[in-house]
């Protein structure tokens, strides 16, 4: 995870009597993880970076003159820099004019990012393929234990979603969709982004889901983890795959817990506990649970509505495991949401970050694979 350690810095000056701006990339390894916003004192070229273990390198140089448009080349670094910040262009836009140094609209920006939509959907698709023949080259009979979930553009009525397979035992991306219901991407309909102008955001996960199964590689699938969606089950019963279809664990307790957490929130915790024990079989952590009785011997209407919870709770150990989860999935969307927040970027920008955030995910070299991309060496 070595490229997530880094910050890009850009810095401006003018030098002597003409406008030349000159882009730096200053690498400070010992910043946080996920880092993409810049810190102006940092810009201040007396300050003491003795300790920051700083590699400056020059990247780019162009000069700019008023009233020519911007050239291919300055679209590219800016579309480059917006991307591996994932800030956005408004916000990019936003700290460049902080650091005093002109740069293209969003319009603009955004019609040259579009340009480059194919291409990043390729190498995404090319990824994911890449990874289930790594898989498969060790073991030709390997059954995946697969998981899904499906992350939205905003908390409601979303235009955009974005559908991730995941191998629970690898932490490995095998397939992945883009829904969208914005019609102007129907010309950029292509077999990982679906266009539907009419369908509801609640069902944008269902459609993703039946889209997948028409891959081979559930022919490989043992088992499916889900969040417990009725829809999803459905079309795999319907689809005739044979696996097993289960469902997250975290799910599940939340689910079982929902009506009484509020009133009882002892119960969910240490129900927690004991599930993420690693000593304790199944049958123990029943009875470990099952002990709670004890505490509430009296016949007040509070100590019988509690022993109801812990006997109708106890069975729940036996139904779900820690070995089948979406903890991946779940992960990727809290990328999903820090680097291409909710209700952050454009209507259309929506399809190319998340292209760009599964080739920052799959690639080790995933600057240099952007760099390729978007014409910028």
């Amino acid at each position: 995870m070595e490229g997530y350690t880094i910050e890009e810095i850009l810095i401006t000056y003018k030098a002597d009597d003409c406008q030349k701006r000159v882009y730096h990339r200053t690498v400070y390894s010992n910043k946080k993880p996920f880092s993409h916003f810049i810190n102006l004192n940092q810009l201040n070229s007396k300050q003491d970076h003795s300790q920051s273990n700083v590699k400056e390198e020059t990247i780019f140089n162009v000069k700019f003159k008023p009233g020519v448009p911007y050239s291919d080349v300055v679209k590219n670094l800016h579309t480059y820099i917006s991307l591996i910040s994932g800030a956005g262009f408004l916000k990019h836009i936003e700290l460049a004019s902080l650091l005093n140094f002109h740069c293209p609209t969003e319009t603009t920006l955004l019609a040259h990012l579009k340009s480059i939509l194919p291409d990043l959907e390729k190498v995404a698709t090319a990824s994911c393929e890449a990874n289930i023949q790594e898989i498969l080259k060790h073991d030709s009979e390997y059954k995946f234990n697969v998981s899904l979930d499906c992350a939205w553009s905003s908390k409601r009525d979303a235009l955009h979603a974005v559908i991730t397979l995941i191998d629970i035992n690898t932490n490995k991306i095998l397939d992945f969709r883009i829904v969208s219901r914005h019609p102007e991407l129907i010309k950029f309909k292509s077999p990982k982004i679906l266009v539907e102008p009419k369908i509801s955001p609640g069902l944008m996960e269902s459609y993703a889901l039946r889209d997948m199964l028409k891959s081979d590689l559930w022919k490989k699938i043992k088992v499916f983890c889900s969040d417990g969606d009725v829809k999803d089950s459905t079309m795999i019963e319907n689809s005739g795959a044979q696996l097993s279809h289960v469902r997250d664990p975290n799910h599940v307790i939340k689910s079982a817990f929902s009506k009484i957490v509020t009133k009882y929130p002892k119960f969910e915790k240490i129900f927690r506990i004991l599930f993420a024990c690693p000593t304790l079989k199944p049958e123990q952590k029943v009875q470990r649970w099952m002990g709670l009785i004890n505490r509430y011997p009296g016949e007040s209407p509070e100590h019988i509505e509690k022993r109801e919870i812990i006997t109708n709770i106890a069975p729940l150990f036996l139904r779900i495991s820690k070995q089948y989860h979406t903890n991946f999935n779940e992960a990727f969307n809290s990328l999903k949401a820090h680097l291409v927040p909710k209700n952050f970027v454009g209507l259309l920008d929506f399809q190319p970050e998340f292209l760009f955030l599964y080739l920052r995910i799959m690639k080790t070299i995933w600057k240099t694979k952007l760099r390729r991309l978007i014409g910028y060496r």
